[in-house]
């Protein structure tokens, strides 16, 4: 049997904690966390096409539905701590500030320019 989706969260992510427990970056006490995200596609089945629907282009629409996903890393490491997946609509910066609050206080979060910006940063906290 499949085991279900927030079991499989909840384990990786208490894995990944341990590890960055062990062996993890830290730089002026603040643990560093690595930030970034991806678009991949997905196996063409019906939920999936339901959920992260198929992108369009002059072409027409995609074969195989495309997700955005973004991961939080340990950067000591490189244990996945948080990750989310999403429509290839929702934009980085929608994924970002979706996840936030998952890495909790104390963290340096490292990241590419595309990602962060003051304003986005103070609406998330």
């Amino acid at each position: 049997l499949r085991l279900p989706l927030a079991l499989f969260q909840h384990c990786t992510r208490r894995l990944a904690e341990a590890a960055a427990q062990a062996a993890g970056r830290n730089i002026s006490g603040l643990r560093v966390v690595l930030a970034d995200s991806t678009s991949l596609r997905a196996a063409r089945t019906r939920a999936n096409i339901e959920h992260f629907g198929r992108h369009a282009n002059q072409n027409g629409l995609s074969r195989r539905p495309i997700m955005r996903a973004m991961l939080f890393c340990c950067a000591g490491t490189g244990a996945v701590l948080s990750w989310m997946a999403a429509p290839f609509a929702w934009s980085e910066r929608r994924l970002m500030q979706r996840m936030l609050r998952q890495i909790g206080a104390g963290a340096l979060l490292i990241g590419d320019a595309g990602l962060f910006s003051f304003m986005m940063l103070s609406r998330s906290y």
